[in-house]
């Protein structure tokens, strides 16, 4: 079976598989029952199980093209619409809240410290940390700078690929309940009633100049060009680390100075969820549960501790500010579960104004969290 998936046509049957489980998905979502089967759980579930169950590899050459073409292409795509008055008026609420979320992290992980002794607790703790917080990029950072060995590196990426899709649900559940509004004494959807909203005395959106298909294929040609031109000035600059976040910052900019752009391209919310739902696919597909042995169900226990006390201190934080659920929900969402999760989630929500705010809170982590978990090494092990 190995040698098959090494046959030039493999790529594109697995495409095809990840396609198929997003359309299966959009649809089911679609549906009367779709409110108790969220799509994203059915993204985050086929494909691991397929994975484990030895249908597709848990490793390919094409995961690692989608993870680094998807997210980019989906950013551009999602935050065309943005419009920055509106993000800093909605954004302005969720980015205290995603400051004291990643507070909170740190303090939920040193009391989980306290409780539970493993191995290298204090590096684990600070690893942690820049996941809470950051991405599995800023932990594999962290990492090298500490010094972690291995197998609790190793122990972390698989306990929180277990661990990311469940933490995912348990958000999808708490959004579309009534406990977090009866607990921060806000219903959800109230910070709309902040949003800016159309009226007479502002422009309608336009209609757009190229439909589709001729609007789908500019979309996707200019965001496209847009990842092609930043990842080889970036190279060329040495700024390759940071191009997610240039993306991001070009992104937003250029239908913000050129408004009229937005009327010339066509499906690029569906185009830009597709491809952060293919991400998933692909993060869902490399869980191999056959690797986890005790160091990663030791993490685990320690993840879910410090997730657990995290979102108590969650709400007391929603009650504090009097902020909308789905906001400190997000907030959350958008440090352990980064930009894909975010904006996947808020958009499954229909709360298409915390897309971006969640997106940009998620980078602001991943830029932050390398020191954060640095400094909170020394304070583990001071405390320690």
């Amino acid at each position: 079976m190995e040698d098959f998936w090494a046959e030039p046509i493999a790529p594109f049957i697995l495409l095809w598989i990840f396609l198929s489980t997003i359309a299966a998905a959009t649809y089911i979502e679609r549906q009367s029952y779709g409110k108790y089967l969220p799509g994203v759980l059915v993204i985050l579930v086929v494909p691991a199980a397929l994975a484990n169950l030895s249908v597709i590899p848990n490793e390919a050459p094409i995961y690692g093209q989608i993870t680094y073409f998807a997210v980019p292409v989906g950013v551009v795509l999602l935050l065309l619409r943005a419009d920055l008055k509106e993000i800093l008026r909605s954004s302005g609420v969720m980015l205290p809240v995603f400051i004291l979320a990643g507070v909170g992290s740190l303090i939920s992980l040193l009391i989980v410290i306290q409780f539970l002794q493993i191995d290298s607790s204090s590096t684990v703790g600070a690893a942690l940390t820049a996941l809470f917080i950051g991405s599995v990029i800023n932990v594999v950072a962290t990492a090298q700078a500490l010094q972690l060995d291995e197998n609790s590196l190793a122990a972390i990426l698989a306990a929180n690929a277990l661990i990311a899709p469940v933490y995912l649900a348990v958000v999808l559940l708490l959004m579309n309940s009534r406990l977090p509004g009866k607990l921060t004494g806000t219903p959800a959807g109230g910070a709309r009633e902040s949003m800016p909203t159309a009226s007479a005395g502002q422009p309608e959106v336009p209609t757009p100049k190229f439909r589709r298909p001729l609007g789908v294929l500019l979309a996707i040609s200019y965001s496209i060009g847009l990842f092609i031109i930043v990842e080889i000035v970036s190279g060329w600059a040495g700024l390759g680390n940071y191009s997610i976040m240039i993306v991001t910052i070009f992104a937003v900019a250029i239908p913000n100075l050129f408004p009229a752009v937005r009327s010339y391209l066509d499906g690029d919310k569906e185009i830009g969820m597709a491809t952060m739902f293919l991400f998933i696919c692909v993060v869902s597909a490399q869980l191999n549960l056959s690797e986890l042995g005790w160091q990663a169900v030791s993490v685990m226990m320690f993840i879910v501790g410090g997730l657990s006390i995290n979102l108590l201190f969650l709400a007391a934080i929603g009650r504090l500010f009097k902020a909308d659920p789905h906001i400190v929900l997000l907030a959350s969402l958008a440090g352990f579960g980064g930009p894909t999760s975010t904006a996947a989630v808020a958009a499954m929500q229909k709360r298409d104004e915390l897309v971006t705010p969640g997106i940009l809170c998620a980078l602001f982590g991943v830029i932050i969290s390398n020191f954060v978990a640095v400094l909170s090494f020394q304070l583990f092990e001071a405390l320690s």
